[in-house]
């Protein structure tokens, strides 16, 4: 009868583990999916902060062109109001 009751409770006790080790194993897979989707999700972001670092270096260009030309506009506005100024001066001389 001992010997029963033993059995018993190791089949008990291998049933337990046998169903502790199927929840271990669905939380390993659930935590490796999460792992895959989150290892997906950080190449998404490196990949758009590569693209966004090659767009923002192109759009400092853009601003340094653009300040540039706006530089050389102002410069011929103001040489053009002086001439313009320089040429009434002349008018108002005759």
């Amino acid at each position: 009868m001992y010997l029963f009751i033993n059995l018993a409770n190791a089949n008990s006790d291998i049933e337990n583990l046998q169903e502790e080790i199927l929840k271990k194993t669905d939380e390993n897979l659930q935590q490796q999916d999460e792992i895959m989707r989150l290892s997906y999700e950080m190449r998404e972001i490196h990949r758009r902060l590569k693209e966004l670092k090659k767009e923002n270096e192109e759009l400092k260009v853009l601003l340094s062109l653009t300040g540039k030309t706006r530089h050389e506009y102002e410069t011929k506005v103001n040489l053009f109001q002086i001439s313009i100024t320089m040429h009434s001066l002349f008018l108002n001389l005759d």
